[in-house]
């Protein structure tokens, strides 16, 4: 099942009236779900990626700080782990075997390698990232590491910046029809990130 918490704004033509009714509506109410699922026992977690590219570190720095501290406030996150410096189609398990240097400069718990780690731990996960890509686009490899990382009970995509959404998927239900997975990999264009 998946579970879209999406509300439909009254006035579209106002851009203010919007931000306040998405504020003081949508957000407190998805809020409550992960309030809730916390007080179900799961371990809420977040986790950023960001590809390569030219920017500066200075830039990529301040870039995955704002990433996580988005899901810190918006989906109440446990711990946030990110991967600095990897495709959105790389294969999960080989993500940040070298451990990059930006890490000890944003407020992160740690890699991929981390994460794997601290899944291993728990008993109930709930995975939060920001849009599809920021988790993977190869919905082979997700399938797999799904299916191994098995306390992943839910995954929540966080596109509330750009379409007043978060998606939540059961991870059984998508393991069970894996062609649910191509949602991962439908990203046609990038969204405009705030500079």
């Amino acid at each position: 099942m998946v579970e879209k918490i999406r509300l439909s704004l009254k006035d579209s033509h106002d851009y203010l009236d919007d931000v306040a009714y998405k504020i003081n509506n949508y957000l407190p109410s998805y809020q409550n779900y992960i309030k809730k699922l916390k007080e179900e026992g799961y371990k809420i977690i977040g986790y950023i990626r960001k590809s390569p590219g030219k920017e500066p570190d200075d830039r990529r720095r301040q870039l995955l700080k704002t990433m996580s501290l988005n899901l810190k406030e918006r989906s109440l996150v446990d711990v946030v782990f990110a991967s600095p410096c990897s495709q959105a189609s790389d294969p999960m398990q080989s993500r940040d075997k070298n451990q990059h240097t930006l890490l000890d400069e944003i407020d992160v718990e740690g890699s991929t390698q981390d994460l794997i780690k601290f899944i291993a731990s728990e008993i109930k996960v709930c995975l939060a990232t920001l849009d599809y890509a920021g988790l993977s686009t190869n919905c082979l490899d997700l399938k797999e590491f799904l299916s191994e990382k098995t306390q992943i009970k839910k995954i929540i995509v966080d596109l509330f910046p750009y379409t007043n959404e978060m998606t939540v998927y059961d991870c059984k239900q998508l393991l069970e029809d894996p062609g649910r997975l191509k949602v991962f990999n439908c990203r046609k264009a990038f969204y405009r990130r705030s500079k």
